[in-house]
């Protein structure tokens, strides 16, 4: 990610995150909530079951000391309840009835 500011990220990645040129960014698990996760889950190449998320190492190639980056931060986790639960069939009926994604993206939040 580069030269983001102010942003609230969900992930779910198998690699560490890496951003340059970012300041006050922070990073929660995205949080996916489907009927048919596990079968989903089984047929792609990537576990959305597994505890694997490394959305939390995120590498700021803007700060190579040793200490921690000022630049971002790991979301609140009253923050990441509130706002990471995406009920992904709800998104989808929402945009089938002719409604834009940002339509469906106020919708739920």
């Amino acid at each position: 990610m580069h030269s983001t500011r102010d942003t609230q990220v969900f992930l779910y990645v198998s690699s560490n995150p890496i951003i340059e040129d970012c300041q006050s960014v922070s990073f929660g698990p995205y949080n996916i909530q489907h009927p048919h996760l596990k079968e989903l889950s089984e047929k792609s190449a990537l576990s959305l079951e597994s505890p694997s998320n490394k959305y939390n190492l995120v590498e700021d190639f803007n700060w190579l000391k040793q200490a921690a980056s000022p630049n971002w931060s790991i979301m609140p986790k009253e923050s990441q309840d509130k706002l990471s639960r995406i009920d992904v069939e709800e998104t989808v009926t929402f945009l089938k009835s002719g409604s834009s994604l940002d339509q469906a993206m106020n919708s739920l939040f």
